[in-house]
């Protein structure tokens, strides 16, 4: 007798009309799904920001809770903590860098106008041969560039879209405060139906998973945050003392550029040194001691205090590190940047989890099974690393 066709085989030739239906139906779904991304992308962004700075917070709450409050209370504490820390933002550091930011855009106007570009021009000439670039010409053409686009109608036009940018950004900003209140008031609950969706015999190692996950993300989050405010003030204490222009304008870039793993503190510098340079040109002595203080500050924060503040939640190569943020910068922008490493930091405590769970499933060589604690102690990998 022939040999039984296979199952898929003898579905496909005894309903053909419902397979093709239902493989219509699911590349139809992909496609819909695939077309739907686009439209999307603002509420996935928010959502993942909000899930991501939800994780990083839930330490604090863990720690007002050790502190004998109960867990509604906890949360309402650090919820308060954070508008609070908002509101002083918006009403203390904004105005004074949006003013700051109005005279550094002044004081550009008046270097263009000053013939300073062609000193420029001719200083930068020396490095690159004239028939490869002419550097006089690049910056003519983005100077008329600029003077050519500010006509009456784009600048009507730049103003109607800058008021829409800013209802958007106001929109999605408390859209990502709320969600994040959200998940973090309700974050046991949603792990919860996570580990209920996995069966029987895995929830345990679910439990152990999204446990080690929230933990490594929980102190990435904190530990870069504590860097980028340690960057920032220092870097306002030092423009102080040096007497350089707009402390609080560039200030507040090394902070925000700190955000960015690696490469976050030397982009800051290298943005702070050039505008101070450009600046004030004829007094070098606040741009070279600023040049000083930043080679030391990445030296000390490299091996003295990223390590004591993150530990080993970022178990990774500085090479993978700045890979990874290279890539998810070209993806997506800042917020790539700010949350591929956070993406990648997860995947690594979830692939610990499941080889310790591995290795605790396998017999030892005397028969018995390691004991239930032994993946914490086999994995380096810890919270409290």
């Amino acid at each position: 007798m022939p040999a039984a066709a296979p199952r898929s085989r003898r579905l496909l030739l005894v309903r053909p009309y419902r397979t093709g239906l239902l493989i219509a139906l699911g590349a139809l779904t992909v496609h819909t799904a695939w077309t739907l991304l686009g439209p999307l992308a603002p509420v996935m962004w928010c959502i993942g920001l909000a899930a991501f700075f939800a994780i990083g917070l839930a330490p604090l709450v863990g720690v007002f809770q050790r502190m004998r409050l109960p867990r509604p209370l906890a949360v309402a504490a650090v919820a308060c903590t954070v508008l609070i820390a908002l509101a002083g933002i918006l009403l203390l550091i904004v105005p004074a860098v949006v003013e700051q930011t109005t005279q550094l855009l002044a004081r550009a106007d008046e270097f263009a106008a000053s013939g300073a570009v062609d000193a420029i021009a001719a200083d930068a000439q020396r490095f690159v041969p004239a028939a490869l670039v002419d550097v006089r010409a690049v910056l003519d053409g983005m100077i008329a560039g600029l003077a050519s686009g500010a006509t009456m109608q784009t600048v009507s036009q730049g103003v109607v879209g800058a008021g829409a940018a800013i209802g958007n950004g106001v929109f999605l900003t408390t859209m990502v405060l709320v969600l994040t209140m959200y998940f973090l008031a309700s974050g046991r609950w949603f792990r919860g139906q996570l580990v209920a969706t996995l069966p029987r015999a895995h929830r345990r190692t679910g439990i152990r998973i999204a446990r080690r996950v929230t933990d490594a993300v929980g102190q990435y989050f904190l530990g870069q945050l504590f860097l980028a405010l340690l960057n920032g003030a220092l870097s306002l204490l030092l423009l102080l003392a040096t007497g350089s222009a707009l402390p609080l304008l560039f200030a507040a870039v090394a902070l925000v550029c700190a955000l960015i793993p690696l490469i976050g503190i030397p982009l800051g510098a290298a943005i702070v040194i050039g505008a101070q340079a450009l600046i004030a040109p004829a007094d070098p002595v606040p741009w070279v001691t600023l040049a000083v203080w930043y080679l030391v500050y990445m030296a000390v924060e490299a091996y003295v205090i990223a390590p004591r503040v993150i530990g080993r939640t970022v178990a990774m190569p500085a090479v993978v590190v700045l890979l990874v943020t290279l890539v998810g910068g070209t993806l997506s922008g800042i917020l790539g940047a700010l949350l591929a490493l956070p993406l990648v930091v997860a995947a690594s405590a979830s692939t610990l989890e499941l080889r310790a769970a591995r290795r605790e499933r396998r017999p030892s060589r005397d028969g018995r099974r390691p004991r239930a604690g032994t993946a914490d102690r086999m994995t380096p990998l810890a919270s409290g690393a």
